[in-house]
């Protein structure tokens, strides 16, 4: 429960916090910096096909400089308000 509740809860606030900021923010000139990053992972995903049924596998990462910077931010907060 601890780790839910100091790690994954605010890392997950953060990246969607992080993924709406960079999302609108990216037509304003003073503010797409934020917007700036890569995305990694498969471009089409693997299709197995079994006969009786199919499985589909891919996975796809999306990294900007607002997702990282909210994730670190939330991870702070959560870190001071869980410690008392």
């Amino acid at each position: 429960m601890k780790f839910v509740k100091f790690i994954l809860f605010p890392t997950l606030c953060g990246i969607v916090l992080g993924m709406m900021i960079a999302h609108y923010t990216q037509n304003i000139s003073a503010l797409s910096w934020l917007s700036y990053g890569l995305n990694f992972g498969t471009d089409a995903p693997l299709v197995l096909d079994l006969g009786i049924f199919t499985l589909t596998f891919g996975i796809s990462i999306m990294l900007n400089v607002a997702t990282i910077l909210c994730v670190v931010i939330s991870l702070l907060v959560a870190k001071s308000i869980f410690k008392r």
